[in-house]
């Protein structure tokens, strides 16, 4: 009950209103640490969102150019790039990427499409027909982190001309959940 002559609200009393130690009566800093950490991690790139690498690869018949992320957040859409400016005359451009680059990974979409897509040898392959020397070639994957993936997919692309192997270069991609 209130007494008579008080100016508080009921439920409040006297020790309410009395200055006590200082931490009581500030909010607790660290919840602002935690988004200050946080904050300066998305800044830094640690969790993504970084510019994608640039890998190059060079032989005497071609030169392997590949744009992809490194780092990947689960469920994102990212896009590879893929130039290949070959140094000779192939007969049958074919590019070849092992699963383990693409395990839990959907790739929606490949531009140009493949004359021929299989299965060989341990490999996708996606064939292209004949590539002059000196007229570059970009392919271009569209794909989607699976929810189930999370850690590092590593694995390599191939350029081969039919069956014999010009270049090669390992790429490796870290999810984030």
């Amino acid at each position: 009950m209130k007494e008579a002559g008080s100016t508080s609200p009921d439920g409040i009393s006297d020790q309410h209103i009395e200055a006590s130690h200082w931490v009581q009566r500030h909010a607790n800093p660290t919840s602002l640490i935690v988004i200050a950490l946080l904050l300066a991690s998305t800044w830094l790139g640690i969790l993504g969102g970084r510019p994608n690498p640039v890998s190059v690869v060079e032989t005497g018949e071609a030169q392997l150019t590949i744009k992809s992320p490194a780092t990947l957040r689960n469920g994102t859409f990212y896009e590879t790039r893929i130039t290949i400016e070959p140094k000779i005359s192939i007969k049958q451009l074919t590019l070849a990427i092992s699963p383990a680059l693409w395990r839990d990974i959907t790739i929606n979409s490949g531009i140009p499409a493949a004359e021929k897509e299989e299965f060989k040898n341990g490999m996708f392959r996606m064939s292209f027909g004949p590539a002059e020397a000196g007229k570059p070639v970009e392919i271009k994957f569209d794909g989607q982190v699976n929810p189930p993936l999370v850690g590092r997919n590593s694995g390599s692309i191939a350029i081969l001309d039919g069956e014999v192997e010009i270049v090669r270069t390992n790429l490796s991609m870290l999810v984030l959940p």
